[in-house]
């Protein structure tokens, strides 16, 4: 009898450490699908490294814009043009149509303030257009912006195009005597917007792309071009990891996290990495890229935070290249100074003496 004792013993214990660990053991779920087109990854990958091709300046800029405009078809005088104090941010264009460039990248962002983001009587009972004919319309743009020679349609993943709508809520009001809330109609999709990815020889850039936005008759309103001019040289990087690796040094980095945290992973995937539109860049760098949230239980709660999506990056290949100082992280760290300096640290708490202690 004392045996079986402390066999039950031992095994009500045992469950109780495995229900504990459970508790313990932080959740992540990669819900991530590699878009169609992308090289399959191995861990005896070899990559290139794609150069910057010229020093971006307002001057080219502007030159990029206009060549945009004239892609398009737009005939406009760009009667207006201003710049930010940092030399970083470019408007230009006139009262209707206007062009937002990055300087450091050369990104370009075009709107038709008449028709972007507005809606119209004709448009009111038109079906939504099906995905071939917004690629069509999508298709013959890439085509014009390819002929000006601001993109590479080749670089373009044309089959993995994201297709979305900005939808509108439509309420008609409540009409003179009417008490109660007005009833809102559902809502009602306002326009199509097409993305394209970027990918350089199979590998996924980061941030850049081309999203299109049309109306239901196919009126271009909307253009981002996200894309930086680059050369590849001769000269490949073996991989210093593969994904399986890149994935448990990520995993590795929640050791110290609260018990019951669940990760939710919204993309891992191996990129060709570009820090920000508003940076000068050398090159763009091979990084292994995981984007995620992350839900934290509240302690002595039934609730959870949860984070923004952060960014975890790992590097994929050993060089020795150098990208120049953003100007941007520069700035931000003299104003972190400057800050400090007009607010110190709190000095060390007072600790209060015993009576007759000296």
């Amino acid at each position: 009898m004392k045996h079986i004792y402390m066999f039950t013993v031992m095994m009500l214990l045992a469950g109780l450490l495995v229900g504990c660990a459970d508790k313990q053991q932080v959740s992540i779920d990669y819900g991530y699908d590699r878009p169609a087109g992308l090289k399959s990854l191995s861990k005896d990958l070899d990559l290139l490294i794609p150069r910057v091709a010229e020093k971006a300046t307002p001057e080219s800029g502007e030159r990029r814009a206009k060549r945009l405009a004239e892609a398009v078809g737009l005939d406009i005088s760009f009667e207006k043009r201003k710049i930010d104090k940092h030399n970083e941010v470019l408007w230009l264009g006139d009262d209707r149509h206007r062009f937002k460039v990055y300087v450091p990248s050369g990104m370009v962002i075009y709107r038709d303030r008449k028709t972007h983001n507005r809606s119209f009587p004709e448009d009111q009972d038109k079906y939504l257009p099906g995905r071939e004919k917004v690629l069509e319309w999508a298709k013959k743009t890439v085509k014009s912006l390819e002929g000006k020679g601001l993109v590479d349609a080749r670089q373009l993943l044309m089959e993995a195009a994201h297709i979305s709508h900005r939808m509108e809520n439509q309420a008609a009001g409540a009409t003179q005597g009417q008490k109660g809330q007005p009833k809102i109609a559902s809502p009602r999709p306002m326009d199509t917007r097409i993305f394209f990815a970027r990918a350089i020889d199979g590998i996924g850039v980061s941030g850049h792309g081309l999203q299109l936005t049309f109306t239901h008759q196919g009126v271009l309103t909307g253009l981002d071009l996200l894309w930086r001019d680059v050369t590849l040289e001769e000269g490949r990087y073996p991989v210093k990891h593969g994904m399986e690796e890149a994935r448990r040094i990520f995993e590795k980095s929640f050791a110290e996290v609260a018990p019951g945290t669940l990760v939710k992973v919204f993309a891992n995937e191996l990129v060709y990495f570009d820090t920000s539109q508003r940076d000068p860049l050398s090159f763009l760098e091979p990084s292994y890229l995981f984007v995620y949230t992350v839900r934290t239980p509240l302690p002595g709660r039934k609730d959870y935070a949860v984070s923004k999506k952060l960014h975890f990056r790992l590097a994929a290949v050993d060089h020795d290249l150098t990208q120049p100082v953003s100007p941007s992280a520069r700035r931000e760290a003299e104003l972190e100074k400057q800050l400090l300096q007009a607010r110190p640290k709190k000095s060390e708490p007072i600790i209060k003496k015993d009576e007759g202690e000296t």
